[in-house]
């Protein structure tokens, strides 16, 4: 019994000592890797992710286009020559030779039309590139807070599995000195082999979130989990209507909805515009029967049967089919923000609740079980039962914890509020 309760002694004293262990680790860790904080995670997202490149380099080719999209349609030059004969023939008087040059002409503002709409499109291709910035810096968020919770799951679990070792030990030890059945040595064994199944599992999930984190910051290596930094928690935001509407009217996908409804007015002004037909105005020189002679002419489309009718109620309604799915857009994301909101707020109480709702109780629990097991007095499978929940509570806490984080920062960007800890 001396050596049980010294070994039992350990095991209470490990339990204790065990986060200051895993944090003496971590900062070592850290020391050998730069820590990366949530907001430098965020900030390598929105410049270095292989998906931003890519948008950018769209947004420049569209940029590049407005600049020269006002530039004269090209003029049409025609060489022709004319009284070519067979050689068994008499000879042609001589050849008649016609050299001009059309020139279209742009009616009803189309030129200026076409420079405003490649600068829509210019604006369309931005406010996607914002747009799909916003996007990684959420991916950013959740990933970074995903590998949070795996790197904070192994290390529960592997501080629940060396008590769990000691444990064994002890009861090991009471087997040996016939204190205790061989059949309670194998519920712990049985214990401790499903521990080490769910700390395998943990380290898989560890990795996944590790690898979507350094893919959507765009490292060129991967994160180290060492390198993870937890933020402090954060107060949600409060936020009445007219704030909400504020920051609806400025979200980036509203803002690229509303570029798209621009794009798609001048299309249809271009459609319009095109029911007027575009004179060709021709000019140039003319030598027939040895005579030198100037040619002009004009050629112009009669709009007699079709004035691009089709074209314009085409744009028309893909106009009104922008503005309608811009509107409802507004509507799912002030309804989406007033939920996050609401969502961010309750998950932030039961975060606070925590402490003395789940976390005191269990421990009061785990620690009578121990004394009573110290004692010899307690069943086996109590004290399972007690470790377990002790575990799965601190689980519990962890998610919790950083799904208030999570819900927290997502409300804030909801609201505009993209400043990240």
């Amino acid at each position: 019994m001396i050596v049980t309760s010294i070994v039992l002694t350990a095991q209470l004293s490990w339990a204790v000592l065990m986060p200051a262990a895993l944090a003496a680790s971590g900062s070592s860790a850290q020391a050998a890797a730069a820590p990366l904080t949530l907001s430098a995670a965020v900030a390598q997202a929105r410049t270095a992710s292989p998906r931003r490149e890519a948008a950018v380099l769209v947004a420049a080719g569209a940029r590049d286009a407005a600049r020269v999209a006002d530039k004269w349609p090209n003029p049409l030059f025609e060489l022709r020559t004319e009284n070519w004969t067979a050689s068994r023939r008499p000879v042609s008087p001589d050849l008649d030779v016609f050299a001009v040059v059309t020139q279209p002409f742009e009616l009803g503002g189309k030129r200026g039309i076409r420079r405003q709409l490649a600068a829509s499109e210019s604006d369309v291709a931005l406010m996607a590139l914002a747009s799909l910035e916003r996007e990684l810096a959420l991916e950013a968020v959740r990933a970074y807070i995903r590998a949070l919770k795996a790197r904070a799951l192994v290390e529960t679990l592997t501080a629940n599995r060396e008590g769990l070792t000691t444990l064994v030990t002890t009861v090991g030890r009471r087997v040996d000195e016939g204190y205790s059945a061989e059949a309670d040595l194998l519920k712990f064994q049985t214990e401790a082999a499903r521990v080490d199944g769910d700390i395998a599992r943990a380290r898989l999930e560890l990795e996944r979130s590790i690898t979507a984190l350094s893919i959507v910051t765009g490292a060129a290596a991967p994160v180290d989990p060492s390198q993870l930094v937890e933020p402090l928690p954060l107060a949600v935001p409060a936020a009445d209507a007219e704030r909400i509407a504020a920051s609806i009217a400025g979200h980036p996908d509203v803002r690229a909805a509303t570029a798209g409804v621009e794009r798609a007015r001048q299309v249809t002004a271009f459609e319009r515009a095109r029911r007027l037909p575009d004179p060709f105005v021709t000019g140039g020189y003319k030598r027939t029967a040895g005579f030198d002679t100037m040619v002009f002419g004009v050629s112009v489309a009669v709009p007699l049967f079709d004035r691009n009718l089709a074209s314009v109620a085409r744009s028309t309604g893909v106009e009104l089919g922008a503005m309608a799915d811009r509107d409802a857009l507004v509507r799912r994301l002030t309804s989406d923000t007033a939920s996050v909101i609401r969502a961010a707020q309750t998950i932030a109480d039961q975060a606070n609740q925590v402490p003395h709702q789940l976390l005191a109780p269990a421990e009061d629990v785990r620690r009578a079980a121990l004394a009573a097991f110290r004692e010899g007095t307690a069943d086996v499978l109590k004290l399972i039962d007690a470790e377990r929940v002790y575990a799965d509570v601190h689980r519990a806490a962890i998610d919790l914890r950083l799904d208030a984080l999570l819900a927290t920062i997502e409300a804030r960007f909801a609201l505009g509020e993209e400043t990240i800890p």
